[in-house]
Order: structure tokens, then sequence, then C-alpha cells
């Protein structure tokens, strides 16, 4: 699982950050919203611990739309205890309400309760998308939204589709989209024509199936969506 921390403490995000990689997570700091968001477009993450420590988010705007993302578990935690903000979090969805000074054992199994609720909860009427790709035609579609994409988006896509849950460099995306072109270009070129992908999947469907892994590549998650070619003569459908 992969764990967001979001908190303007840096000594306190940076401690916790450590103490949940050593015991096995994947986690992840920061203290600003933006990077928050970047940060979820990228990667697949399971549970955010926010703190309530943002002196001008008197609505919780913050909490509000880190809740409006699907499957994703929430916890607020606070150095300042106050029932009113427990009733408010609570009431605009979090899942818990918990003091910082919670120790790790209790705050990994608060976190392994909340992301229990949310997978039973959710998971029995959640299917993968399904897209149907045209590559002549150079289109993605989902239901009757049709998406066009670009000759070296499809090409992208394609690479990795094909190479289902497996990770892909840089490296080697480089060279099986761009090909002999690929010498004139930098891995940049990759992570630059990713993010596009990724925002016209985002715009058309909703989802994010492209997973980043951090120091390694890209992997196309197969649990968000499937994918199906419109077949030529003589091919086979991808699924």
């Amino acid at each position: 699982m992969t764990v967001l921390i979001l908190s303007r403490d840096e000594r306190f995000r940076s401690g916790l950050e450590l103490s949940l990689n050593l015991l096995g997570y994947t986690a992840m700091a920061t203290g600003s919203w933006e990077e928050a968001q970047e940060r979820m477009r990228e990667h697949p993450i399971g549970c955010v611990l926010l703190e309530d420590d943002w002196p001008e988010d008197a609505d919780f705007d913050v909490l509000s739309n880190l809740m409006a993302v699907k499957m994703l578990s929430v916890l607020v935690l606070t150095d300042n205890p106050k029932e009113w903000r427990e009733i408010a979090a609570l009431t605009k969805g979090a899942d818990d309400y918990v003091p910082k000074s919670i120790g790790v054992g209790a705050l990994i199994a608060r976190i392994l309760r909340s992301t229990r609720k949310k997978i039973s909860g959710q998971t029995e009427n959640f299917h993968p998308l399904l897209l149907v790709i045209s590559k002549e035609a150079h289109t993605v579609k989902v239901g009757d939204r049709i998406l066009r994409l670009t000759h070296k988006e499809m090409n992208l896509l394609e690479a990795l589709i094909r190479a289902s849950d497996a990770v892909l460099s840089r490296e080697t995306l480089l060279d099986r989209v761009w090909g002999l072109d690929s010498l004139e270009f930098e891995v940049r070129t990759v992570d630059v024509a990713i993010a596009r992908l990724r925002k016209k999947l985002s715009d058309l469907a909703g989802i994010n199936p492209i997973e980043t892994v951090p120091g390694v590549g890209y992997r196309l998650r197969t649990d968000q969506a499937r994918f199906e070619w419109i077949a030529r003569e003589g091919e086979h459908d991808l699924r």
C-alpha cells in the first residue's frame, strides 16, 4: 500500500515517512497540496494521512477534495484535538481523526481498518473500465466518448498495454516508441508524453491507469482498466 503524508510539519512528516517505509509500506510525504495532487496523479495512493494544520482551511476544502477520489482512505491527524474539528472532519467523510502522538503500530492498525472498509464496500461493484482502441484511427473509446491520440501517444499506449503489468523503463519506452529517432531525444521526452497521455485518459474516462514506479519507469495498472483492440483481419484482440 502507498501512503501519502500531507503535513506542513516537516520533522513530523519526515519521521513518519521513514517509520512507515521501514515497516514495509511505500510512504511519501509533502507539505504542499499542489505536490500532493501531482503525487496522486502519478501513484496509486491507498491512504492519505492529512494533518489538521491548515489554518486557512476552516471548511476542510483539502479533505473534501481528497474524499472525491475513489477508493481513497483519509485519516486526519491533529496536534491539538478539538471536538468540533473532529465532528466536522468525520462529517466531511474522513475515515478517522487521531492525535499525532499515536503510536506507529496503532496508526497502522487504523490505516488497515479504514482501507479494508473501503475495499469491502466498493470492490464487489467495481470492474476495470473497458477502453476500446482503434490503432488505425488513433482513437480510444469509452462508451460513446471518443479520444483521439497522436501517432506517438498511440504507440506509447500500445507499448504499455503489451507489457501488461510489467514495468517499462524510460529508456525502453524511448526505444520502442521513438525507435531510431530516440537518439535525438532524452528520457524526459517520455515523461512529457506520459503526462499528456495521462491527462487525456483522465479527461476521457476519469481514471489514471499509468503508474509511475519511482527510479524504474512506468507500468499499466490492469486493475484500473482493460483494453480491447478493434482488430484488423488476422489480428487478435488484446484484453
